[in-house]
């Protein structure tokens, strides 16, 4: 059964990640000593990785969730433009030095994969979907050689979001005035027929909530 569809207002731009741990009771760690339990990976708690935070001079800052607490910046991730988590709650970004794989609060690279783009991960199989142009490249298990499908009308895919029934739904660039939505399962890509249609203006974010699947444009 496909999820409802959500839309969404326009949001400023915001590039975030929010990964945790398992789940249960979250440890209670004092600010003051988040950065050395964080580097040591000591903390399990939730936290939300933020892109382009201004006031730092790192591109990747975390934060304690919800508490907003900062954290600490992680050094050598330049202009990260996408980023998704996985179960266990490592942080794939997508920077200028490809797509890196990051330990929940780790602060350097434990794997990079070899194809670069935007995303998204199935929380049904533990696999990594990779968005590379027309193409959806699918490393079983988050790594090693990704199985590749596509070409599809090529047509640049943009960002991607797995349901709990290990669909890829996929928003890609627009042809004529209009945006397009697609859903990729067994292989196989099936175009969704929206009951209003999406604005051709500025891009958009795409994420199911366990029941919706939501998408937001927002401005850049």
């Amino acid at each position: 059964m496909n999820p409802h569809y959500l839309f969404g207002a326009c949001l400023t731009a915001a590039l975030f990640a929010f990964t945790g741990c398992g789940s249960g009771q979250r440890p209670v760690v004092p600010a003051s000593s988040l950065s050395s339990t964080l580097q040591n990976g000591a903390y399990s708690g939730d936290l939300l990785y933020v892109s382009h935070h201004t006031s730092r001079s790192n591109d990747l800052s975390v934060y304690t969730y919800p508490g907003r607490v900062f954290v600490m910046g992680i050094p050598g991730v330049q202009y990260a433009t996408e980023m998704c988590t996985d179960s266990h709650g490592n942080i794939f970004v997508r920077d200028t030095a490809g797509l890196q794989e990051f330990a929940h609060g780790g602060t350097a690279p434990i794997n990079t994969l070899s194809v670069d783009g935007p995303c998204a991960y199935d929380p049904t199989t533990n696999d990594l979907a990779v968005l590379g142009n027309d193409r959806v490249y699918l490393y079983a298990n988050e790594s090693g050689t990704p199985q590749v499908y596509g070409p599809y009308s090529n047509r640049t895919f943009l960002r991607g979001t797995f349901d709990n029934s290990g669909n890829l739904y996929i928003i890609y660039e627009p042809e004529g005035s209009s945006w397009h939505l697609l859903k990729f399962s067994s292989g196989t890509f099936t175009p969704i027929e929206l009951n209003q249609s999406l604005p051709n203006t500025n891009e958009y974010t795409i994420q199911f909530d366990g029941r919706n699947l939501v998408l937001n444009c927002f401005n850049i």
